[in-house]
């Protein structure tokens, strides 16, 4: 089975809920910060970089982080779903507690945030 390169440190399922279905890829609006410019693309093609979730430990699967973050996408989508169709958090204690662990991810899974984790390591080292 081939390694993915593309990662998301936004999942697409959590995108899907800004996008809109065009011929056979969900699009989303986009304004980069950096360009300070708008566009529409595939959500397939926003918040990832290459390898990001890529572990270099000699014995470990160079994909092992991004397969687990998989499994929790996996449970997600349809805690994000459910929530959102139901617009309550109150039903399901299980998507509650996703829900602020997927939070939880994004504060702290992103580039900004271990740019920031990468200079303090920099900076003591």
């Amino acid at each position: 089975m081939p390694i993915a390169r593309r990662h998301h440190y936004v999942p697409r399922c959590y995108l899907k809920a800004f996008s809109v279905q065009r011929k056979a890829k969900r699009r989303i609006h986009v304004f980069d910060k950096k360009t300070r410019q708008t566009f529409e693309t595939a959500t397939d093609n926003v918040a990832l970089q290459s390898d990001f979730n890529t572990v270099k430990v000699d014995g470990v699967e160079s994909d092992i982080f991004e397969k687990s973050i998989a499994e929790f996408e996996s449970d997600l989508a349809p805690a994000l779903e459910r929530i959102i169709a139901t617009k309550s958090l109150k039903q399901n204690a299980d998507h509650y507690a996703i829900l602020l662990n997927f939070v939880t991810m994004l504060a702290l899974r992103n580039p900004r945030q271990r740019e920031q984790v990468r200079d303090f390591s920099r900076a003591r080292g």
